[in-house]
């Protein structure tokens, strides 16, 4: 640190000037004594050179804190990226487990055949095509076993005003009309009915009709009753 003193003396425009450092205090303090401004300019660069020179290893030093500070940011970020991720993936199953909680929970009918449990989902309304999907839910209590259901004749709908239906469209899990059924593993099935007037909003009866080989292809039954549709 660098402190400058001016004193006058009694010779007109002849002041004395004085620098003190005191880069080292208390250990030291010097004074140096000047009698014109150039020289007190030389001597002001020459102790800021020095002063300088003095604090180079305390720039080293807050440089490589500030080097770890910025290390430990960078690894906190990541791990923040990461708690991130695995948030956002919890949420994401939690979600989906409370979805398939509503399946089960919402199964308002359960018919039985040929040791298969078929549960009625949802039937909703297709909004501008006067269309209707029912869903339901297959599980198998037996052994593992096909399910066949036969090209536009697997069901039949009927409404209040007694209107018959046939299905128009049916999925089983990931095919059309056949799949396997395992034991205990649940699996989708999907109707639509075509044509269905919007102003109908049950359906008095729904009867769906399969076979499987395990059972001599002997032609089994499903029926629905007073089935809302949504």
């Amino acid at each position: 640190m660098l402190w400058v003193f001016c004193i006058l003396t009694r010779q007109p425009f002849q002041p004395l000037l004085y620098v003190a450092n005191f880069t080292n205090y208390p250990r030291s303090v010097k004074i140096f004594k000047f009698s014109s401004m150039k020289k007190l300019a030389t001597a002001i660069l020459i102790l800021s050179a020095v002063q300088a020179f003095s604090q180079t290893g305390s720039s080293e030093a807050l440089r490589t804190q500030v080097n770890k500070l910025n290390n430990t940011i960078a690894t906190l970020k990541g791990e923040n990226k990461v708690i991130k991720d695995s948030l956002a993936s919890i949420i994401s199953q939690n979600q989906y487990f409370r979805e398939t909680l509503k399946i089960y929970e919402s199964k308002s009918q359960t018919a039985s055949a040929n040791d298969l449990d078929v549960s009625l989902i949802s039937c909703k309304a297709q909004t501008g095509n006067n269309t209707v999907v029912l869903e339901f839910l297959v599980t198998n209590r037996g052994t593992e076993k096909t399910i066949l259901f036969t090209p536009t004749k697997f069901g039949t709908a009927v409404d209040l005003q007694g209107n018959g239906y046939r299905p128009s469209d049916i999925k089983i899990g990931a095919a059309k009309y056949s799949s396997t059924v395992y034991k205990d593993v649940p699996l989708k099935l999907t109707i639509t009915i075509s044509r269905i007037d919007p102003a109908v909003k049950l359906l008095k009866l729904v009867n769906i009709e399969f076979s499987t080989p395990q059972d001599s292809y002997k032609k089994a039954s499903l029926v629905f009753k007073d089935i809302s549709i949504q």
